[in-house]
């Protein structure tokens, strides 16, 4: 379910003692429309911003069911890029919208920013998240035994074998 919590945000409406002040005044009409028109202008803005964060969150719905389901370590790799040819936007709309904006799922909250992720290409051609391939380096460092270390380029073969390419270079940062 995506619910918008707005109630936070100031309510934006026109004023009807400021209408009628004005539409009293004849001196004042071409005043009168160009601050209704910049009004209206205002709130048109506000609703696109909602249409355009609840189109971006159904978008994160769809393509994160995983994340959503079990938590951070099912993320897949999402660009912003993606994201606005679905919704028909400029990247930059997507950026601004998600800037300084938070989610609250079933497993925490979470920046809207943290759910774009760079991904590695696998062999099979399936896209892998950055997190993911950090989560499974960890896995194998920690299954080491103390007296029988894995070295940087065991992990990279592998991982080679599992399908992630990356060069041992990699996996020591």
């Amino acid at each position: 379910m995506i619910q918008l919590n707005q109630k936070y945000l100031p309510s934006v409406s026109i004023s009807k003692t400021y209408v009628d002040l004005l539409e009293s005044d004849p001196t004042c009409r071409e005043y009168y429309q160009d601050c209704l028109k910049d009004a209206l202008l205002l709130i048109q803005g506000i609703e696109q911003r909602d249409k355009t964060l609840y189109g971006l969150l159904r978008v994160l719905l769809e393509e994160q069911q995983g994340f959503f389901e079990k938590g951070m370590q099912e993320i897949k790799p999402m660009r912003l890029k993606d994201v606005s040819i679905i919704l028909g936007v400029h990247e930059s709309t997507i950026s601004r919208t998600i800037r300084g904006k938070y989610i609250r799922t079933p497993h925490g909250t979470y920046a809207l920013q943290s759910l774009f992720t760079k991904g590695l290409l696998n062999s099979s051609g399936k896209m892998d998240s950055v997190s993911y391939v950090k989560r499974r380096i960890k896995e194998l460092i920690n299954s080491e035994k103390p007296d029988n270390r894995l070295a940087d380029q065991e992990i990279t073969d592998i991982l080679g074998a599992e399908g992630i390419q990356i060069s041992r270079r990699t996996v020591a940062k």
